[in-house]
């Protein structure tokens, strides 16, 4: 995927300074616009651009006895830091935004208490979604825990004039990011139930996009598919940031739902979208380029889909170096985890489906090819484990040791020295992954069953009751129908079998054939049921409440 080559004829991009850039910002309509023209800009002037743009605008003097002066300020902070987070410049749209909260905080003598605290959520809203969406984590929670004050000051307030639903999505945008999904779903309900029937549709849109990405993340895939039913009545014409935002959110609730090719159809617009529209060497496009390579690396079904995965994450590394994303920064760690797994699930694959079993200079025997191909998964299962605990030391200094980012690491590695048949290194990364999951996450999480499954990794008498107690999680909190019990009772089942317990045996024998009889009932339910009393009321607040706010317990 290349770059689009633009010719300046008129210079024009010599002319376009700040003065221009907030004149075409007065014009709404012409919003889509300007990002094409921000992008020729920094094609033709270089990706310094945007920084030096954002840096002339911080260092302008301000008098601070001329208040109409300091509201024109914040009014253009806010203005510029918004158009550089969606323009994907998200470096510099934070430090806009954090001088503009300092002027808000320090310098502005507003009368108008509600006024002022309309501007503090605003920019506190920005600022928190560009410092999640580059993953600055240590920024992000100081932001974080002023947005929560000011929140709560909001709340308190007997008359309510402001809409803080597109805040509650960057509460939840920002756990979503550290992978705390149940706190995200929270916040998602409270910006939905945040709505009103007179808010403007792109905020609608928006709000019920997010909740759709963060239920299939759950995996309530009836919630989800009830608000994508929802969402799927509007069709008016929307912009194309929002209508790329909203395609990201649809390929992850295809993806989760394992439906690869409808999901990579999104993915396909979104990045064609994406790059159209901000360009190839913009942060926006590597993200989505990165976030596709995961969508592919989680169907991965064959060396078509290796290639596929690597490349679209190859790009994203290259542009992420060549914008200057250092690499201790958590966004492009993240890239790095993703190439990690993706070399570790090749390495898994190799024995089934070899790509390359010669040097090309003689044919090779069953043993040569056996013996190079060994040395050539050791090799890249070395590569993963290395990737894996580099990741793991940054990411404890930057989000701390007792996180989900950190357990994240250590599953990651206990999965490979799994692979490498280091079952005691293996079982001691598990165990402290699972350690960190108990202290964070409640007892009916899914995450933290699908962990004790993930333990039983020897399948010795020793850890068998991690087993039984990941198909008690979900049995009880999810159903006979959830996936996860079929795997864990199977497993079981070749256990009791082993020891010879016939009892035992026969007992998860039945409730595996109570949970293949579950689950084909829940999947007919799911895809052919569409409550059409919901459906009719286009962008219907009262619909989209009573979905989100309510358990269908139809999950997958």
């Amino acid at each position: 995927m290349d770059n689009t080559k633009f010719i300046d004829n008129f210079n024009f991009s010599d002319h376009f300074d700040l003065e221009l850039l907030f004149k075409f910002m007065e014009v709404t309509i012409s919003r889509g616009q300007l990002f094409t023209i921000f992008q020729i800009c920094v094609q033709i002037k270089g990706v310094k651009f945007p920084k030096n743009l954002s840096k002339e605008w911080i260092q302008i003097e301000i008098d601070v006895n001329d208040q109409s002066m300091i509201f024109r300020y914040i009014e253009q902070g806010l203005k510029l830091g918004i158009f550089l987070g969606d323009a994907g410049w998200l470096n510099e749209s934070a430090q806009v935004l954090s001088r503009t909260y300092k002027i808000i905080d320090t310098k502005w003598e507003c009368s108008d208490q509600n006024l002022k605290l309309l501007k503090n959520i605003q920019c506190l809203t920005k600022w928190l979604f560009v410092l999640s969406k580059n993953q600055k984590f240590i920024e992000a929670k100081k932001v974080f825990k002023l947005m929560l004050f000011s929140l709560s000051v909001f709340e308190n307030m007997k008359e309510k004039s402001l809409c803080i639903a597109n805040s509650y999505v960057a509460v939840s945008q920002y756990y979503y990011l550290l992978m705390e999904y149940d706190e995200a779903w929270a916040w998602a309900i409270r910006a939905t139930d945040e709505l009103r029937d007179n808010s403007g549709t792109v905020l609608k849109m928006s709000v019920i996009s997010h909740a759709i990405k963060i239920s299939s993340v759950l995996k309530k895939f009836d919630t989800a598919k009830r608000l994508k039913n929802q969402l799927d009545t509007y069709d008016e014409q929307i912009s194309q940031l929002i209508h790329i935002n909203m395609l990201m959110n649809e390929a992850i609730f295809f993806s989760k739902q394992k439906k690869p090719r409808e999901s990579s159809k999104r993915f396909y617009i979104a990045i064609d979208s994406t790059r159209n529209l901000f360009g190839y060497y913009n942060l926006n496009t590597a993200i989505i380029l990165s976030e596709f390579a995961y969508s592919r690396f989680l169907c991965f079904k064959s060396m078509a889909h290796y290639k596929e995965s690597m490349q679209s994450l190859q790009q994203a590394i290259f542009i992420m170096e060549k914008i200057g994303i250092p690499i201790k920064n958590v966004l492009f760690l993240n890239t790095i985890r993703i190439k990690a797994l993706i070399i570790e699930k090749t390495a898994s694959w190799m024995s089934r489906e070899p790509f390359v079993l010669n040097n090309g200079l003689r044919p090779m025997n069953n043993e040569e090819r056996q013996r190079d191909l060994g040395k050539r998964k050791e090799n890249l299962l070395e590569d993963a484990e290395t990737i894996h605990s580099i990741i793991l030391q940054y990411t404890s200094n930057v989000v701390g040791p007792k996180s989900m980012l950190a357990a994240k690491s250590y599953t990651n590695l206990g999965s490979i020295y799994k692979i490498q048949k280091r079952f005691k290194r293996s079982e001691a990364m598990y165990l402290k992954a699972i350690g960190l999951k108990e202290s964070i996450l409640n007892t009916k999480n899914e995450e933290l069953a699908r962990m004790y499954s993930d333990f039983y990794s020897n399948k010795t008498k020793e850890n068998i009751e991690h087993v039984i107690k990941s198909s008690e999680i979900f049995i009880t909190f999810f159903g006979f129908h959830h996936k996860e019990v079929q795997n864990d009772l199977e497993e079981l089942k070749k256990v009791c079998k082993k020891l010879k317990k016939i009892d035992d045996f026969n007992q998860y024998n039945t409730r595996l054939v109570k949970s293949y009889a579950s689950r084909t009932a829940s999947l007919c339910h799911m895809f052919s049921t569409i409550n059409d009393e919901l459906v009719e009321f286009s962008l219907s607040m009262e619909a989209i409440k009573s979905i989100s706010n309510t358990s269908f317990d139809i999950d997958l």
